[in-house]
């Protein structure tokens, strides 16, 4: 952890614009954050535009300008945001789960904009590969939302720790905090167990341990429902975003939410 940190205020010493590349949820925001603190001056400011609605951002002198999902930005809009950044003085940090190089050479996205923000890659890797970050991670969640809902200082039992380490975590951090949120919004006392955090469910299906009980209808409802609430948790619970991800029309979503009873808890 140290060694990435030192890297990141490395980085944010300089003015070349800085790429963070990773899946959704692997902390690319938070990694923006941390290097503005890096350079950050009393008159600086952080100015997190969000790809997604396609709205020309206003840029303050000196600021630090985080173009989250960069690659969602439209791409006839895309020259006049060049034009932008390159007026303005400010530190440009872009994030993206998509090959921006691949989609300069498909022509969907603009290759001088790229040259702009690409130069200096960061690959953010997914938690799943990050295990030595999951204790630190969930016991800086632990403590946030043990002080949110007004609960005395909650604590991991080992076999929880264990659990966390070892799970896929498909959402990344983002996932391991709603995770994380739940089990103490739901906890009624001062140790969160492996059950608490409602993981094994995720991932393994067994209705009994007798062969002869297996249901094979009832195995795919309970993988089904954990699979697409997994993928709602990951996308903070938007829609759009989570049929997007899953490669399914936005109104065959609203059927399986209805269907199988899914909702925000």
């Amino acid at each position: 952890m140290h060694e990435k940190l030192e890297m990141l205020r490395r980085l944010a010493g300089s003015n070349a614009a800085v790429l963070l590349l990773g899946e959704a949820g692997t902390g690319k925001e938070f990694v923006a954050r941390k290097m503005h603190e890096f350079r950050q001056s009393a008159e600086s400011s952080f100015i997190h535009v969000n790809c997604l609605e396609a709205s020309m951002p206003e840029i303050a002198e000196g600021a630090t300008v985080f173009l989250d999902e960069i690659s969602e930005f439209p791409l006839e809009a895309q020259p006049e945001l060049k034009s932008l950044l390159d007026e303005s003085n400010c530190f440009i940090i872009a994030s993206s789960k998509k090959d921006l190089e691949q989609l300069a050479d498909e022509g969907k996205f603009m290759r001088d904009l790229y040259f702009k923000i690409g130069m200096l890659p960061v690959v953010i890797p997914p938690l799943r590969e990050r295990k030595s970050d999951i204790p630190l991670f969930a016991e800086h969640f632990l403590k946030m939302f043990s002080l949110q809902t007004k609960k005395p200082m909650l604590k991991f039992s080992e076999t929880a720790i264990e659990t966390l380490c070892g799970a896929f975590w498909a959402g990344n951090i983002r996932e391991l905090k709603n995770r994380i949120e739940h089990a103490v919004i739901l906890s009624n006392t001062e140790i969160i167990g492996e059950d608490a955090l409602l993981i094994r469910a995720d991932f393994f299906y067994s209705k009994s341990s007798n062969e002869d009980a297996w249901d094979l209808k009832e195995a795919v409802h309970a993988f089904k429902t954990a699979f697409v609430r997994r993928a709602l948790e990951a996308h903070n619970w938007h829609k759009t975003k989570t049929a997007r991800s899953l490669k399914i029309e936005r109104t065959y979503l609203s059927k399986i939410l209805t269907d199988f009873n899914i909702h925000d808890e």
